[in-house]
């Protein structure tokens, strides 16, 4: 039967019935008729079980991976290993959409399971826990690096915590971020104000002129990022700030 929408057609189908949306998913033309996110739902309604057994036989389309990435989501949100187990061997993008949908209900159990994962996961777990609470995820990254300040740099650069952090709140960020060593605080330092000043030049200048009185290596780098960012609207503003930092070499 032809249908002028035949996805919503077969979703409705596969909340009321899985196995006859499946059955009807295999006839001719019926999987080409249809997106992978749709199919996805459809079959993941049925229990991932079925989904893992149906994409095995699957063949090759131009939305196969959408279809993986939709069942990857729907065995994240369980935290079953043997499905997750599945979704990595589907490659690192669907293994990053289990582990992703997983991040949402169990953070922290998730980003446990992402420090064996391989792949750069680790880095994306965190920084999609850092969405939802950016402290949380960075006072987690410090214990699991055994405070190593590079594994931690590592870390959080990756997924986008700092991002993240710097737009909810920078001032805690930047906070966080002094307690590195003094090459890599200025470095993160310098990241989130630049990130503050863009939004708030103001408010990220107070926050320089407050917490970096003194002269140094850590402050320089900072009042550079800074200096960057609003020299754009402000010229004379940055300029002042530039006269201030220490070394000859960045001032210039």
């Amino acid at each position: 039967t032809r249908f002028s929408d035949p996805n919503h057609y077969v979703m409705r189908m596969g909340r009321e019935d899985p196995a006859a949306a499946m059955t009807w998913l295999e006839q001719p033309g019926g999987l080409a008729a249809l997106s992978g996110a749709v199919v996805g739902d459809i079959v993941s309604s049925g229990g991932v079980d079925s989904a893992i057994e149906f994409a095995t036989n699957l063949p090759e389309t131009t939305w196969i991976d959408e279809y993986l990435t939709s069942v990857a989501s729907e065995a994240g949100r369980s935290g079953d290993t043997e499905w997750l187990t599945w979704a990595r061997s589907q490659g690192d993008a669907t293994h990053g959409a289990a582990i992703e949908s997983w991040v949402a209900v169990d953070p922290q159990a998730a980003v446990e399971y992402a420090v064996s994962a391989g792949d750069g996961q680790l880095s994306r777990a965190v920084g999609i826990w850092a969405k939802e609470d950016p402290a949380a995820a960075f006072r987690w990254t410090v214990e699991a690096q055994a405070g190593d300040p590079e594994s931690v740099a590592s870390v959080i650069s990756g997924g986008g915590l700092l991002e993240h952090w710097s737009r909810e709140d920078p001032a805690a960020a930047a906070d966080a971020m002094a307690g590195f060593p003094n090459d890599l605080a200025g470095t993160y330092i310098g990241r989130v104000v630049g990130a503050w000043a863009e939004a708030e030049p103001g408010r990220a200048s107070e926050y320089v002129a407050g917490n970096f009185p003194d002269d140094g290596e850590v402050r320089d780098a900072v009042v550079v990022s800074l200096v960057e960012q609003i020299s754009r609207h402000s010229p004379a503003e940055a300029a002042a700030w530039a006269e201030s930092i220490s070394d000859a070499g960045k001032r210039a």
